[in-house]
Protein backbone atom coordinates (compact mmCIF):
# COMPACT_ATOMS: atom_id res chain seq x y z
CA UNK A 1 0.00 0.00 0.00
CA UNK A 2 1.07 3.64 -0.51
CA UNK A 3 0.84 6.23 1.91
CA UNK A 4 -2.59 7.34 0.67
CA UNK A 5 -3.93 3.83 1.20
CA UNK A 6 -2.67 3.70 4.39
CA UNK A 7 -4.17 7.01 5.68
CA UNK A 8 -7.32 6.13 4.06
CA UNK A 9 -7.17 3.05 5.95
CA UNK A 10 -6.61 4.70 9.13
CA UNK A 11 -7.97 8.27 9.66
CA UNK A 12 -6.32 8.35 12.75
CA UNK A 13 -2.86 8.30 11.33
CA UNK A 14 -0.72 11.26 10.38
CA UNK A 15 2.58 11.13 8.26
CA UNK A 16 5.34 13.07 10.41
CA UNK A 17 8.65 12.62 8.90
CA UNK A 18 9.29 13.12 6.25
CA UNK A 19 6.96 15.78 5.18
CA UNK A 20 6.15 13.53 1.75
CA UNK A 21 6.94 10.05 1.20
CA UNK A 22 6.30 8.05 -2.38
CA UNK A 23 6.95 4.44 -1.89
CA UNK A 24 4.69 1.80 -0.74
CA UNK A 25 4.37 -0.52 2.54
CA UNK A 26 4.58 -4.59 1.62
CA UNK A 27 3.26 -5.50 4.80
CA UNK A 28 3.80 -5.15 8.52
CA UNK A 29 6.80 -6.53 10.82
CA UNK A 30 7.27 -6.67 14.78
CA UNK A 31 10.35 -5.13 16.38
CA UNK A 32 12.72 -7.30 16.21
CA UNK A 33 12.58 -8.61 12.84
CA UNK A 34 13.29 -5.44 10.11
CA UNK A 35 12.30 -6.16 6.51
CA UNK A 36 12.77 -3.45 3.81
CA UNK A 37 9.89 -1.30 2.98
CA UNK A 38 7.31 -3.21 6.10
CA UNK A 39 5.68 -0.94 8.75
CA UNK A 40 6.24 -2.01 12.82
CA UNK A 41 4.43 -0.84 15.82
CA UNK A 42 5.75 1.24 18.75
CA UNK A 43 2.85 1.65 21.08
CA UNK A 44 4.48 2.48 24.62
CA UNK A 45 8.01 3.06 26.46
CA UNK A 46 8.76 -0.64 26.52
CA UNK A 47 8.40 -1.83 23.21
CA UNK A 48 10.76 1.74 22.52
CA UNK A 49 13.22 -0.37 24.67
CA UNK A 50 12.84 -3.49 23.03
CA UNK A 51 13.20 -1.90 20.03
CA UNK A 52 16.90 -0.40 21.15
CA UNK A 53 18.02 -3.50 22.13
CA UNK A 54 16.95 -4.72 18.72
CA UNK A 55 18.89 -1.69 17.07
CA UNK A 56 22.10 -2.71 18.79
CA UNK A 57 21.81 -5.81 17.88
CA UNK A 58 21.01 -5.46 14.05
CA UNK A 59 22.69 -1.92 13.50
CA UNK A 60 20.98 1.20 12.03
CA UNK A 61 21.24 0.37 8.48
CA UNK A 62 18.49 -2.46 8.14
CA UNK A 63 15.70 0.10 9.45
CA UNK A 64 16.17 2.94 7.04
CA UNK A 65 13.80 0.79 4.79
CA UNK A 66 11.53 0.52 7.54
CA UNK A 67 8.31 2.66 8.49
CA UNK A 68 7.41 2.90 11.99
CA UNK A 69 3.52 3.91 13.57
CA UNK A 70 4.04 5.34 17.26
CA UNK A 71 1.67 6.13 19.65
CA UNK A 72 0.83 9.95 19.79
CA UNK A 73 2.06 10.10 24.05
CA UNK A 74 5.17 8.16 22.30
CA UNK A 75 5.94 10.72 19.63
CA UNK A 76 6.04 13.69 21.93
CA UNK A 77 8.55 12.65 24.33
CA UNK A 78 11.51 14.95 22.77
CA UNK A 79 13.77 11.82 23.30
CA UNK A 80 12.17 9.34 21.46
CA UNK A 81 11.03 11.27 18.51
CA UNK A 82 14.98 12.15 17.40
CA UNK A 83 16.54 8.74 18.12
CA UNK A 84 13.28 7.48 16.03
CA UNK A 85 13.49 10.14 13.07
CA UNK A 86 17.21 9.21 12.29
CA UNK A 87 16.72 5.27 12.58
CA UNK A 88 13.57 4.91 10.22
CA UNK A 89 12.48 5.62 6.60
CA UNK A 90 9.21 7.09 7.71
CA UNK A 91 7.40 7.68 10.54
CA UNK A 92 3.48 7.69 11.15
CA UNK A 93 1.48 8.77 14.26
CA UNK A 94 -0.99 6.81 15.67
CA UNK A 95 -4.69 8.35 17.69
CA UNK A 96 -4.84 5.12 18.54
CA UNK A 97 -2.10 2.31 17.76
CA UNK A 98 -4.72 -0.88 19.10
CA UNK A 99 -7.14 0.68 16.90
CA UNK A 100 -4.47 1.08 13.78
CA UNK A 101 -3.12 -2.63 14.54
CA UNK A 102 -6.33 -3.87 13.50
CA UNK A 103 -7.62 -1.36 10.60
CA UNK A 104 -3.77 -1.67 8.91
CA UNK A 105 -3.89 -6.02 8.87
CA UNK A 106 -6.89 -6.54 7.51
CA UNK A 107 -5.94 -4.78 3.83
CA UNK A 108 -2.66 -6.85 4.40
CA UNK A 109 -4.02 -9.67 4.96
CA UNK A 110 -6.04 -9.63 1.98
CA UNK A 111 -3.49 -7.92 -0.02
CA UNK A 112 -1.49 -11.66 0.79
CA UNK A 113 -4.24 -14.20 0.61
CA UNK A 114 -7.42 -12.67 -0.16
CA UNK A 115 -6.74 -12.96 -4.11
CA UNK A 116 -5.32 -17.05 -4.07
CA UNK A 117 -7.87 -19.54 -5.60
CA UNK A 118 -8.67 -22.22 -2.40
CA UNK A 119 -11.98 -22.64 -4.05
CA UNK A 120 -10.90 -24.56 -7.63
CA UNK A 121 -7.99 -27.48 -7.07
CA UNK A 122 -4.51 -25.65 -7.59
CA UNK A 123 -4.21 -29.46 -9.99
CA UNK A 124 -7.19 -28.60 -12.07
CA UNK A 125 -6.00 -24.89 -12.61
CA UNK A 126 -2.37 -26.42 -13.12
CA UNK A 127 -0.88 -24.04 -10.66
CA UNK A 128 0.15 -26.66 -7.68
CA UNK A 129 3.49 -28.29 -8.38
CA UNK A 130 3.18 -31.86 -7.13
CA UNK A 131 6.56 -34.15 -7.73
CA UNK A 132 5.21 -37.50 -9.55
CA UNK A 133 6.06 -39.87 -6.28
CA UNK A 134 3.24 -37.87 -4.29
CA UNK A 135 1.01 -40.60 -2.93
CA UNK A 136 -2.71 -37.80 -2.82
CA UNK A 137 -5.46 -40.03 -1.49
CA UNK A 138 -9.29 -39.38 -2.84
CA UNK A 139 -10.94 -36.45 -1.10
CA UNK A 140 -8.29 -34.43 -0.66
CA UNK A 141 -7.56 -30.24 -1.61
CA UNK A 142 -4.83 -28.57 -3.16
CA UNK A 143 -4.89 -24.70 -3.00
CA UNK A 144 -3.08 -22.39 -5.62
CA UNK A 145 0.77 -22.32 -5.79
CA UNK A 146 1.26 -25.68 -3.58
CA UNK A 147 4.24 -27.21 -3.66
CA UNK A 148 4.57 -31.07 -2.43
CA UNK A 149 8.16 -32.32 -2.75
CA UNK A 150 8.94 -36.27 -3.31
CA UNK A 151 7.52 -39.53 -1.04
CA UNK A 152 4.88 -37.35 0.67
CA UNK A 153 1.74 -38.90 1.58
CA UNK A 154 -1.24 -37.18 2.15
CA UNK A 155 -4.78 -39.16 3.34
CA UNK A 156 -8.73 -38.51 2.86
CA UNK A 157 -9.93 -35.23 3.56
CA UNK A 158 -7.22 -33.25 3.92
CA UNK A 159 -7.24 -29.71 2.94
CA UNK A 160 -3.92 -27.87 2.01
CA UNK A 161 -4.62 -24.30 1.39
CA UNK A 162 -2.76 -21.83 -1.04
CA UNK A 163 0.89 -20.77 -1.03
CA UNK A 164 1.99 -23.28 1.05
CA UNK A 165 4.76 -25.66 1.07
CA UNK A 166 5.14 -29.70 2.20
CA UNK A 167 8.72 -31.08 2.04
CA UNK A 168 9.90 -34.57 1.04
CA UNK A 169 8.84 -37.67 3.07
CA UNK A 170 6.22 -36.14 4.74
CA UNK A 171 3.02 -37.59 5.84
CA UNK A 172 -0.46 -35.89 6.48
CA UNK A 173 -3.18 -38.67 8.51
CA UNK A 174 -6.93 -37.91 7.01
CA UNK A 175 -8.56 -34.62 7.47
CA UNK A 176 -5.58 -32.23 8.24
CA UNK A 177 -5.97 -28.81 7.46
CA UNK A 178 -3.03 -26.53 6.41
CA UNK A 179 -3.96 -22.66 6.23
CA UNK A 180 -2.41 -20.32 3.54
CA UNK A 181 1.54 -19.89 3.19
CA UNK A 182 2.41 -22.82 6.11
CA UNK A 183 5.81 -24.73 5.45
CA UNK A 184 6.05 -28.25 6.83
CA UNK A 185 9.17 -28.81 6.95
CA UNK A 186 10.96 -33.19 6.01
CA UNK A 187 9.86 -36.39 7.18
CA UNK A 188 6.98 -34.75 9.48
CA UNK A 189 3.54 -36.70 10.72
CA UNK A 190 0.59 -35.02 11.51
CA UNK A 191 -2.14 -37.18 12.55
CA UNK A 192 -6.02 -36.95 12.11
CA UNK A 193 -7.67 -33.53 12.80
CA UNK A 194 -4.14 -30.99 13.18
CA UNK A 195 -4.92 -27.69 11.91
CA UNK A 196 -1.76 -25.71 10.98
CA UNK A 197 -2.10 -21.81 10.80
CA UNK A 198 -5.41 -21.03 11.65
CA UNK A 199 -5.84 -16.97 12.81
CA UNK A 200 -4.28 -16.61 16.38
CA UNK A 201 -6.66 -15.69 19.20
CA UNK A 202 -5.98 -11.54 18.39
CA UNK A 203 -8.32 -9.19 19.40
CA UNK A 204 -8.53 -5.66 21.00
CA UNK A 205 -11.43 -4.46 22.76
CA UNK A 206 -12.14 -0.99 21.13
CA UNK A 207 -15.41 0.81 22.80
CA UNK A 208 -16.70 -2.08 23.65
CA UNK A 209 -16.22 -4.19 20.07
CA UNK A 210 -13.75 -7.17 20.29
CA UNK A 211 -11.82 -5.89 17.00
CA UNK A 212 -10.04 -8.47 15.09
CA UNK A 213 -6.15 -8.42 14.52
CA UNK A 214 -5.73 -10.25 11.44
CA UNK A 215 -2.43 -12.73 10.80
CA UNK A 216 -0.64 -12.68 8.32
CA UNK A 217 3.04 -14.29 9.64
CA UNK A 218 1.63 -18.22 8.96
CA UNK A 219 3.64 -21.16 10.13
CA UNK A 220 6.97 -22.82 9.86
CA UNK A 221 7.45 -26.40 11.26
CA UNK A 222 10.75 -27.95 11.08
CA UNK A 223 12.40 -31.24 10.02
CA UNK A 224 10.99 -34.48 11.77
CA UNK A 225 8.33 -32.89 13.88
CA UNK A 226 5.50 -35.15 14.96
CA UNK A 227 2.13 -33.49 15.90
CA UNK A 228 -1.01 -35.62 17.24
CA UNK A 229 -4.52 -35.48 16.75
CA UNK A 230 -6.75 -32.69 17.05
CA UNK A 231 -3.24 -30.43 18.03
CA UNK A 232 -3.45 -26.86 16.62
CA UNK A 233 -0.38 -24.22 16.14
CA UNK A 234 -1.63 -21.12 15.16
CA UNK A 235 -0.52 -18.30 12.27
CA UNK A 236 1.82 -15.66 13.55
CA UNK A 237 0.32 -12.35 14.05
CA UNK A 238 3.33 -10.82 11.19
CA UNK A 239 5.84 -13.32 11.64
CA UNK A 240 5.85 -17.26 11.64
CA UNK A 241 5.10 -19.02 14.41
CA UNK A 242 7.71 -22.16 14.66
CA UNK A 243 8.21 -25.43 16.06
CA UNK A 244 11.94 -26.21 15.99
CA UNK A 245 13.31 -29.76 14.18
CA UNK A 246 12.65 -32.86 16.44
CA UNK A 247 9.78 -31.50 18.14
CA UNK A 248 6.87 -33.64 19.20
CA UNK A 249 3.43 -32.17 19.81
CA UNK A 250 1.00 -34.58 21.77
CA UNK A 251 -2.86 -35.07 21.10
CA UNK A 252 -5.24 -32.22 22.04
CA UNK A 253 -2.33 -29.43 22.17
CA UNK A 254 -2.54 -25.41 21.45
CA UNK A 255 0.02 -23.54 20.46
CA UNK A 256 -0.58 -19.90 20.14
CA UNK A 257 0.40 -17.22 17.43
CA UNK A 258 3.76 -16.07 17.37
CA UNK A 259 4.94 -18.79 19.75
CA UNK A 260 8.67 -19.72 19.34
CA UNK A 261 9.55 -23.80 20.07
CA UNK A 262 13.13 -24.82 19.82
CA UNK A 263 14.56 -28.13 18.67
CA UNK A 264 13.14 -31.42 20.37
CA UNK A 265 10.57 -30.09 22.68
CA UNK A 266 7.89 -32.10 23.71
CA UNK A 267 4.38 -31.04 24.66
CA UNK A 268 1.97 -33.56 26.56
CA UNK A 269 -1.07 -34.05 25.70
CA UNK A 270 -3.59 -31.02 26.36
CA UNK A 271 -0.83 -28.31 27.53
CA UNK A 272 -0.47 -25.57 25.31
CA UNK A 273 1.06 -21.84 25.01
CA UNK A 274 -0.47 -18.60 24.97
CA UNK A 275 0.70 -15.94 21.94
CA UNK A 276 4.50 -15.28 21.78
CA UNK A 277 6.10 -17.85 24.18
CA UNK A 278 9.41 -18.86 23.70
CA UNK A 279 10.23 -22.77 24.44
CA UNK A 280 13.81 -23.77 24.69
CA UNK A 281 15.41 -26.67 23.15
CA UNK A 282 14.44 -30.23 24.87
CA UNK A 283 11.77 -29.15 27.10
CA UNK A 284 9.23 -31.13 27.98
CA UNK A 285 6.27 -29.80 29.25
CA UNK A 286 3.54 -31.97 31.32
CA UNK A 287 0.29 -33.06 30.13
CA UNK A 288 -2.59 -29.78 30.78
CA UNK A 289 -0.05 -27.21 31.60
CA UNK A 290 -0.10 -23.75 30.33
CA UNK A 291 2.66 -21.29 29.23
CA UNK A 292 1.34 -17.47 29.65
CA UNK A 293 1.68 -14.36 27.18
CA UNK A 294 5.08 -13.68 26.39
CA UNK A 295 6.64 -16.12 28.75
CA UNK A 296 10.44 -17.14 27.90
CA UNK A 297 11.31 -20.37 28.86
CA UNK A 298 14.95 -21.61 28.74
CA UNK A 299 16.68 -25.15 27.46
CA UNK A 300 16.21 -28.37 29.13
CA UNK A 301 13.24 -27.63 31.52
CA UNK A 302 10.85 -29.22 32.73
CA UNK A 303 7.20 -28.41 33.60
CA UNK A 304 5.36 -30.60 35.34
CA UNK A 305 1.53 -31.48 34.52
CA UNK A 306 -1.36 -29.02 35.56
CA UNK A 307 1.57 -26.67 36.02
CA UNK A 308 0.37 -22.94 35.05
CA UNK A 309 3.46 -21.04 33.94
CA UNK A 310 3.41 -17.37 34.50
CA UNK A 311 6.22 -15.43 34.43
CA UNK A 312 10.04 -16.38 32.26
CA UNK A 313 12.50 -19.29 33.44
CA UNK A 314 15.78 -19.41 32.88
CA UNK A 315 17.90 -23.12 31.66
CA UNK A 316 16.99 -26.54 33.36
CA UNK A 317 14.38 -24.94 35.52
CA UNK A 318 12.35 -27.54 37.09
CA UNK A 319 9.07 -26.07 37.88
CA UNK A 320 5.24 -27.41 38.88
CA UNK A 321 2.37 -25.91 40.63
CA UNK A 322 -0.01 -22.75 40.13
CA UNK A 323 2.05 -20.82 39.90
CA UNK A 324 4.84 -22.86 38.73
CA UNK A 325 7.53 -22.59 41.31
CA UNK A 326 10.92 -25.01 41.52
CA UNK A 327 9.62 -28.09 41.98
CA UNK A 328 11.46 -28.35 45.29
CA UNK A 329 9.81 -25.24 46.50
CA UNK A 330 6.09 -26.12 45.16
CA UNK A 331 6.35 -29.32 46.99
CA UNK A 332 7.37 -28.49 50.67
CA UNK A 333 4.64 -24.95 50.40
CA UNK A 334 2.24 -27.51 49.47
CA UNK A 335 3.76 -29.83 52.47
CA UNK A 336 3.33 -26.91 54.87
CA UNK A 337 -0.15 -26.33 53.98
CA UNK A 338 -1.00 -29.55 54.43
CA UNK A 339 0.11 -29.67 57.62
CA UNK A 340 -1.63 -26.62 58.97
CA UNK A 341 -5.07 -28.09 58.14
CA UNK A 342 -4.21 -31.30 59.65
CA UNK A 343 -2.98 -28.84 63.47
CA UNK A 344 -6.30 -26.92 62.58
Amino acid sequence: MNINEILNNDKGLSLKYPSEWNGNVLGITTINVPKDNHVFFLMEYKFYKYWLAAVETTGDDVWKTTAVIISKDLWEKGDVRGFVENKVGFVLVSDNCDLSICLLSEPFFKEKFGNKNDIEDGRDVGTAKIHQSVLIAKNVFIGEDVEIEENVKIMSGSVIMSGSKIKKGSVLYPNVTIYYGVEIGENCRLHSGVVIGADGFGYKNIDGVHRKIWHVGSVIIENNVEVGALSSVDAGTFIPTRVGEGSIIDNQVQIGHNSQLGKGVIFCGHSGTAGSAIVGDYTVVGGKAGIGNDIEIGKGCQIAGNAMVNTSWPDNSILGGHPARPIREWLRGLAYVRKQVKQK
